[in-house]
This record gives C-alpha cells, sequence and structure tokens, in this order.
C-alpha cells in the first residue's frame, strides 16, 4: 500500500488521500519509497498550521505563509492561479525552503 496526497497538523486537517496500488507481482523495495514532501505552512518562518503534500501527481496547496521542500528523487512543478506552464521548479535532489509567503496555488510532484 502507498499513501500520498496532502495531510496535515494542527488543529485542522486540510484534507486526506490514500491510493492503494496493487501490484500484479511483488516490487522491488526501492519504488515504494516516499516521495519528495513539500510542507506549507500557513505563516512566515515555518509556524502556525501545516499540512504536508506527498505523492506523485498534482495537488493543491492550502497555506501560503512559507514553505520547505524535502527532496527524495523527485521534482515539483510549481503553478500560480491559473497557469498550465510552470511558475517554479523544485529540484529532485537539493531541499530548500522559503521563510516569507508564496503565491503558488498546486503543485505537481513528477515521478
Amino acid at each position: 500500500m502507498r499513501k500520498s496526497g496532502i495531510w496535515a497538523s494542527g488543529t485542522l486537517a486540510v484534507a486526506a488521500m490514500v491510493a492503494t496500488v496493487t501490484p500484479a507481482v511483488a516490487a522491488p523495495a526501492t519504488s515504494l519509497a516516499a516521495t519528495s514532501i513539500f510542507t506549507a505552512y500557513e505563516k512566515g518562518g515555518m509556524t502556525g498550521r501545516k499540512a504536508f503534500i506527498e505523492g506523485c501527481g498534482e495537488h493543491s496547496i492550502p497555506y501560503h505563509g512559507s514553505y520547505e521542500w524535502d527532496a527524495r528523487g523527485q521534482s515539483g512543478h510549481l503553478f500560480n492561479q491559473g497557469s498550465t506552464v510552470p511558475h517554479y521548479r523544485l529540484s529532485s535532489s537539493v531541499d530548500t525552503s522559503q521563510r516569507t509567503g508564496f503565491a503558488w496555488v498546486k503543485i505537481l510532484i513528477v515521478c
């Protein structure tokens, strides 16, 4: 079983989505490893409520105060409102963070 989606900490849960993948044959352990994680914070300075966004595919970003990117082999493409072209790309191999607000409304974790 592989978890993907958004999960939150704090007083309110934002959203939860669990996808189950059942392979026809046993998959190597490396293919079941966790994906890169985008952590969105409600306030600047990595404070307030936070949502952990992980798993392949497109996800809405619920908070826009600050963020952290934990690169685990997948890149992240960040999109502004209504855009179909990524505004910014996060590396698949370099962790990064920003302590101030941002305008991206969705992220595509590329697997």
